[in-house]
């Protein structure tokens, strides 16, 4: 597994604006932003317990309006940790999903133990699955991916504007 300093983003792994506060904060706790995380183990179960996690929480942060497209991509990133990044391990570790709020921005970030980057397939408009992350990409502001001491984290971003707190 490479090793990359906590503080590395790479260019190519972003795409949309990213708020200035994000790449620092998915990859380490910041006291300035609002956050709540979950361990979702390493089970096919892991997608829908994210989904009622995000669910609630939105609900406790009063976004509920942003709740379907939110769900939709911490769905699509958890089940894509699953396919992707457990599989190629020895041993199963588990995946963690964190949300976070902050500056006008909700943003998801998952961290899986592997250090594969998400591969976006424009290639097959017609194929039945591998179009998760252009989902992402569609639904968030922006999104990205950042390496860590151990695997990585994908996250994705979406404003929180007046229209969310209705």
């Amino acid at each position: 597994m490479t090793a990359y300093p906590l503080s590395w983003t790479a260019e190519k792994s972003t795409r949309g604006h990213v708020p200035g506060w994000l790449p620092g904060a998915v990859v380490q706790p910041n006291p300035a932003v609002v956050e709540r995380a979950y361990g979702l183990g390493a089970d096919r179960l892991c997608a829908r317990t994210a989904r009622e996690f995000t669910q609630q929480t939105l609900r406790d942060w009063g976004l509920e309006a942003l709740a379907f497209d939110v769900e939709l991509v911490v769905s699509e990133l958890v089940t894509n940790a699953l396919r992707h990044a457990v599989p190629h391990l020895a041993a199963p570790r588990p995946i963690r999903l964190r949300l976070l709020r902050h500056a006008g921005h909700l943003v998801c970030a998952v961290h899986d133990p592997s250090d594969r980057p998400p591969v976006v397939n424009h290639e097959d408009e017609l194929a039945e699955s591998g179009r998760g992350l252009n989902l992402v990409e569609a639904l968030a502001v922006a999104w990205g991916w950042s390496p860590l001491r151990t695997g990585k984290v994908v996250w994705a971003a979406f404003a929180v504007d007046s229209a969310a707190h209705r």
